[in-house]
């Protein structure tokens, strides 16, 4: 849930992002003190990440926008979300259907709990996870403390395969086309 602060920060820039023609991802305003950093993340319309010119652009728009709406001195940081995007709000969760997710979540004894899994469901109040042991796990959004994606790197290529400089596949090609065997 957003706080008031994130509510004006939201209001006062989400029509900069819009006149760009990206999506406010997401606003998070943490630490104290001189501390502070507002974390501004946006997506284009298919859900990707913006190049860097947008983001350094956007940058320079929101910064001034933002001093007028935050109270003390912060770090301004515009981003993409990233491969393993964090998901905090009901629509974060709902658009990360059938990927894989890492999450903790607070019990109703408040002991926290550590869950991986395929997000199968998500609506305005729950998520549906089916975790690694098979089971299907129904949490309330109110009961996680962090989510986020996960990104999973496909097989490492074998050694020796590839058509690196000098390597078998490269000098049989170069033999052919020369004559030479």
């Amino acid at each position: 849930m957003m706080s008031a602060t994130n509510e004006s920060i939201e209001r006062a820039i989400a029509p900069l992002v819009a006149a760009r023609n990206l999506c406010l991802y997401d606003i998070e305003l943490s630490g104290s003190g001189r501390a502070r950093v507002l974390r501004v993340t946006v997506t284009d319309a298919e859900g990707r990440g913006p190049d860097i010119d947008q983001l350094a652009s956007l940058t320079r728009e929101i910064d001034p926008v933002v001093e007028a709406a935050v109270d003390g001195g912060f770090s301004l940081e515009v981003s993409s979300p990233g491969l393993e995007r964090s998901l905090r709000r009901p629509e974060h969760f709902a658009t990360a259907r059938g990927q894989r997710v890492a999450l903790k979540a607070r019990g109703d004894d408040g002991a926290s709990t550590r869950l991986v899994g395929t997000l199968t469901s998500a609506d305005a109040t729950s998520i549906e996870v089916l975790d690694d042991d098979g089971a299907m796990v129904t949490l309330d959004l109110d009961a996680i403390t962090s989510a986020r994606t996960l990104f999973e790197w496909g097989p490492a290529p074998r050694p020796g395969k590839g058509s690196k400089p000098g390597s078998a596949k490269q000098h049989a090609a170069k033999t052919s086309t020369t004559g030479r065997t």
